[in-house]
């Protein structure tokens, strides 16, 4: 009997160390793919910082235009509406002011996350951000005369047309992995070690999904 105890002992201690060592060895895996994605969203990231090298200047002189700098709007009071007070208000909403300014907000927005301190995975969404909401903004700062006669906007669509192949490479590496790292966490019984460690799947949302079409300098 003793003997039989102490085999069945030795029996559970090694399989709680075999167990132990396979969520280990899991784990392992869930994060080499993890790293795998970061350091493919770190690859990008100089890519869209190419391609968009203009962007910032050409946003301001694009707020300028309606009379805004910094987030201060400069221009005519006479354009305020009423309800606002004071221009200088940090509460005042531009768009409600100018309503020309909405192609230009989703594009800050995007630059805000691709320089900001999110991790390389937010800096690239912020990337993506910018890209899919380049076509309006370039159409509305095309009607601005002193954009369009001016050097910016077509340095830009040169920047977009010269580095069209990097970014589509650069979006499926990124999309490759994070579908990597979403299956590994998904597959049985895999998924049982990922529920153990509260691994999540990365939302990818429209990452890879399309690319929007270049401005090109014909354009």
């Amino acid at each position: 009997m003793k003997k039989t105890g102490c085999l069945l002992i030795v029996l559970v201690i090694i399989t709680v160390v075999a167990v132990a060592a396979w969520y280990d060895h899991e784990f392992q895996i869930f994060e080499t793919n993890r790293q795998e994605v970061m350091q493919n969203c770190e690859k990008a990231i100089p890519v869209f910082k190419k391609r968009f090298n203009t962007i910032d200047p050409l946003l301001q002189l694009y707020e300028k235009h309606y009379g805004w700098e910094n987030g201060v709007f400069k221009g005519n009071p006479n354009n305020l509406k009423d309800d606002f007070g004071d221009a200088n208000s940090d509460v005042i909403d531009s768009t409600k002011l100018t309503p020309e300014l909405k192609y230009s907000q989703p594009v800050q927005a995007g630059l805000a996350r691709l320089y900001g301190g999110g991790g390389a995975l937010d800096n690239f969404m912020g990337a993506l951000d910018i890209n899919d909401s380049l076509a309006p903004f370039l159409e509305a700062a095309n009607q601005c005369s002193e954009i369009n006669t001016g050097t910016l906007l077509s340095q830009l669509k040169s920047d977009l047309a010269d580095t069209d192949h990097e970014m589509e490479t650069a979006v499926e590496s990124v999309k490759a992995s994070i579908d990597k790292f979403n299956d590994s966490l998904n597959d049985f019984p895999e998924s049982m070690v990922a529920k153990q460690f509260d691994l999540e799947p990365i939302n990818r949302g429209s990452v890879g999904i399309s690319v929007p079409a270049t401005w090109s300098t014909n354009n």
